[in-house]
């Protein structure tokens, strides 16, 4: 166990909307876990909303729910703001703890509204995409509120940047996702499987995905999508109107993702707008060359074009095509990229990765 301080046990509470399946949910799960069991770190962590846990959290966290009723509209939607504000204030006046973390930016703005007046250490972990169009109050809010924050942890080297352009604040860390632990299985037969997963929404590109594998001279290779979302009946006819068969491709969600990623040959993520791509960094740890948009946040961050991965122009759908068809004939580059991938990732260990998060907020 790591003694970070002699003379007292140093607390934390961090604080998230729920606990249910979702990145940031996981992250901050298993940032709690780590922090109790292997450092002298006393853990409380709040969660707005009263949902069952969808992570397992160690016993040693204390977790409190405050009732946050996410279901309301109009003025009882901001009567239910009002209550949850006071709730949390009265929890962290009286907690004693040494340092806030936050997680998610609305939440991140109730954090940091409640805690105005305390004499807490309030950071925020940002890990939206700096990018993408947001409300104008929710705008004029971070820019106002952000910079009472001691710090702001950002996922990625252009969300940094764009964060200390917006708020002005000048303690920004970067320190991206740690990727979770996978069972070993060794000499697993890869497939002709070209995969992508994630939610069938606009942001994810799959419609660019689909148009360039209809361009492919790939006989026996097939295309996966595991996911679903409300584009799922467009992104069908898309399919059918490149002469492909949207059954065979579109596989709904599964619980087995990393067999099937371990079990393709090629992973590719077409976001054209995206946060930190987990899906890109899992597929590496699984030992499976990928190809992705470098879309305005996460991926550069994480693949070196040729060397780990490659990259390609965000909506490029011939360049997409021809990356794709490179991999599908060159086996041997395939294994290096592979190879390659998984020594890169070595660098969002999770032990190495709370260890950045407890000097940020402890030290």
């Amino acid at each position: 166990m790591k003694d970070l301080n002699n003379k007292s046990k140093k607390k934390v509470t961090l604080i998230i909307p729920t606990l249910l399946a979702g990145g940031a949910e996981r992250v901050i799960s298993e940032i709690a876990n780590e922090l109790a069991k292997n450092y002298q770190v006393s853990v409380e962590l709040v969660v707005l909303v009263n949902e069952p846990n969808f992570y397992d959290i160690n016993e040693k966290v204390v977790v409190r729910q405050l009732d946050f009723k996410t279901n309301k509209r109009g003025f009882s939607k901001f009567k239910e703001i009002f209550k949850v504000l006071f709730r949390l204030r009265s929890v962290l006046r009286n907690n004693n703890t040494d340092s806030i973390v936050s997680f998610m930016d609305k939440t991140n703005l109730i954090v940091l509204i409640s805690t105005l007046g305390l004499k807490s250490n309030v950071f925020i972990s940002d890990r939206s995409n700096p990018f993408r169009p947001r409300p104008l109050v929710v705008r004029f809010l971070k820019k106002a509120i952000y910079p009472s924050a001691k710090g702001i942890i950002a996922q990625t080297k252009r969300s940094a940047l764009a964060i200390q352009n917006e708020t002005g604040h000048g303690n920004v860390s970067i320190i991206p996702n740690p990727v979770r632990k996978f069972e070993s299985k060794e000499n697993l037969t890869k497939s002709k499987v070209i995969i992508s997963i994630g939610r069938l929404v606009p942001e994810k590109g799959h419609k660019y995905l689909l148009r360039a594998f209809s361009k492919l001279s790939a006989t026996g290779w097939k295309l996966i999508i595991l996911g679903d979302g409300p584009l799922k009946e467009s992104l069908f006819k898309e399919a059918r109107d490149l002469g492909l068969d949207p059954s065979s491709i579109f596989l709904g969600v599964h619980k087995d993702v990393d067999n099937w990623v371990r079990s393709s040959s090629i992973f590719v993520l077409p976001s054209i707008s995206e946060g930190f791509p987990n899906a890109l960094l899992e597929a590496m740890v699984l030992g499976t060359a990928c190809i992705s948009f470098n879309c305005d946040v996460g991926p550069s961050d994480i693949i070196k074009h040729r060397q780990n991965g490659l990259l390609v122009d965000t909506g490029d759908v011939e360049e997409l095509s021809k990356s794709m068809q490179l991999l599908i004939k060159d086996e041997e580059y395939r294994s290096f990229l592979a190879e390659n991938a998984l020594q890169s990732v070595s660098r969002f260990n999770i032990n190495k990765i709370v260890e950045e998060y407890r000097k940020f907020i402890l030290d």
